[in-house]
């Protein structure tokens, strides 16, 4: 699937709809030496702790996919927007904010049933 950057612009200039992040208050960009070649890989295992993390600080957490597809473009104008650095890149980014729903308990679930091997 190809993401077109001019897409996303026209639908937010014509509709108003934010269509990439969503209206998220905060996003948390991961960046690496522009030749580090595992630095997507580490941003990836970097950003699932800290989504795994958010909700015991109260935080919603979402994976911008579509941002981070556009940011990895070669000149992408998302490195000029964060004034990121010409020998680093863009390898992630997560949309942070307050959730607007909060879920104070688990569901039901049955027990669960085991039986121990010899």
């Amino acid at each position: 699937m190809s993401v077109r950057f001019n897409d996303f612009i026209k639908v937010y200039t014509e509709k108003g709809i934010d269509t990439i992040l969503r209206g998220a208050p905060s996003i948390i960009l991961a960046i690496a030496d522009v030749d580090f070649r595992r630095g997507r890989e580490n941003s990836i295992f970097s950003l699932a702790y800290m989504e795994l993390y958010a909700p015991t600080l109260g935080l919603g957490s979402c994976r911008a996919g579509v941002f981070e597809n556009i940011a990895l473009k070669d000149n992408s104008p998302m490195l000029r927007l964060f004034n990121i650095p010409k020998d680093k890149k863009i390898t992630g980014a997560v949309m942070v904010g307050y959730p607007k729903y909060n879920y104070p308990r688990l569901v039901e679930r049955n027990p669960l049933k085991f039986d121990f091997l010899p």
